[in-house]
């Protein structure tokens, strides 16, 4: 079985550059993310707004 120091919940922008920030500080890291990585309402946010597609 695997076990990590941190586990991510959310590919969400803040979400990876948490895991970046646990990665780069030395701890096992992993992402659960309910879709493709990436695929969330970050990727449908225009001009900072999210909106519906």
């Amino acid at each position: 079985m695997e076990a990590w120091d941190v586990v991510v919940v959310g590919g969400t922008v803040a979400g990876l550059r948490a895991a970046i920030s646990a990665h780069d500080s030395g701890a096992s890291v992993t992402i659960l993310e309910e879709g493709a990585l990436g695929s969330g309402s970050t990727s449908t946010a225009v001009e900072g707004l999210a909106v519906s597609q």
